[in-house]
Parts: C-alpha cells; structure tokens; sequence
C-alpha cells in the first residue's frame, strides 16, 4: 500500500475534501506541482487550473481551482482557493 498524506483542501464557502491522499497535482506559479507522501516543506502560489489527488481506494478527485495557496508541512497538504467546483 502506498504511502499516504493528509489533504484539506478548502475554498472560501466550501471544504471540497479532507482526507487520506496517496498524490497530488496542483497548478502553482511555477507550474504544475505534485506532492507525494514525506514531500519536502513548501508553500507556493494556486494558479487557475486543474489541480487533482489520488485517493488510496484508486480514485481521483478532481476540482477545477482558481487562484489560491498550497501548503505541504509534515506529511499535511493544505490547499486554500477563492473558489472552485468538481470537475
């Protein structure tokens, strides 16, 4: 079994997940980002795009973002947009 994370990612009127996460592909100011379990620390810049996460069952959820901030500190992703909706 893949390693795992913790992912929140949230938007102003809305939690659009929380829970385990085996990867993560996020649009940032420096391009596409993606996050795996024991990423190293880092915050950047949401740009608007498509940002996905694998779930452990194999599933993906993914949601069409607008600008915002990502966060990964010990093994915890923190994804904090203006809005956004489930593509």
């Amino acid at each position: 079994m893949p390693d795992e994370f913790q992912a929140h990612i949230l938007s102003a009127d809305r939690d659009f997940y929380q829970g385990p996460c085996i990867s993560m592909i996020a649009p940032t100011i420096d391009g596409q980002l993606g996050v795996m379990a024991h990423h190293i620390s880092v915050v950047t810049g949401i740009l608007p795009g498509k940002l996905s996460c694998t779930l452990p069952d194999g599933k993906v959820l993914t949601a069409l973002v607008s600008h915002g901030l990502l966060r990964v500190e010990n093994n915890d992703v923190l994804v904090l947009v203006a809005s956004g909706v489930i593509a």
